[in-house]
């Protein structure tokens, strides 16, 4: 019930749902619904996978306004 209750006063919101991860939003942060990925993504991939890859581009680079997109390998 108390999970509930913060959620819907967006206090935390629902990173995975098995197994059950919350993440905690700081007031500073409530108008976007959540921390910004990078504060929080590694640590939530490397509980699950230890040695993973992860390529995130952007929209722009996607479409081709860029002739390199930018990837960073974390082991």
């Amino acid at each position: 019930m108390a999970l509930q209750r913060l959620s819907r006063g967006g206090h935390i919101v629902l990173a995975q749902k098995k197994p059950a991860t919350w993440l905690i939003v700081p007031p500073e942060q409530a108008h976007y619904g959540a921390p910004p990925v990078d504060w929080w993504l590694d640590d939530l991939l490397r509980e699950q996978e230890p040695h993973y890859y992860l390529a995130l581009l952007s929209a722009a680079r996607f479409w081709g306004s860029a002739h390199y997109a930018y990837q960073q390998l974390r082991s």
